[in-house]
């Protein structure tokens, strides 16, 4: 056991990151930008799930407040989504589609989401 209050992590990155001048860098881990956010189809799909699948802490207990969009899970829709992931966003954002105009849509994603990048 120590004495460190992990909900501090953050803060104190951020401090260190201002008073020496060093930006830190996105894919550092905990604190780093990209830290609790998810591109790969099988995280997004987990972590819509369940998010303890895929994370050791939560943002929360290092100090960081988890977004509402993407069902709270971090997700980066990109190239890797998956069905659910692209799914879960239409349905966050109001969009309740039926299964064939979800499947082209999604087929329509994949096509834009290869090119980008």
């Amino acid at each position: 056991h120590s004495a460190i209050n992990p909900v501090h992590i953050t803060s104190t990155s951020k401090m260190v990151a201002e008073y020496t001048g060093m930006k830190c860098q996105p894919h550092k881990a905990i604190v780093g930008a990209n830290a609790f956010q998810h591109e790969s189809g099988i995280h997004q799909d987990g972590m819509i799930k369940n998010k303890g699948t895929y994370e050791i802490m939560t943002p929360e207990s290092i100090g960081l407040m988890r977004g509402e969009s993407q069902s709270g899970a971090g997700i980066v829709l990109g190239k890797h989504s998956g069905r659910n992931a692209v799914f879960t966003r239409l349905r966050e954002l109001g969009y309740d589609l039926e299964a064939d105009k979800l499947d082209k849509v999604f087929t329509r994603f994949k096509e834009v989401a290869e090119k980008k990048k």
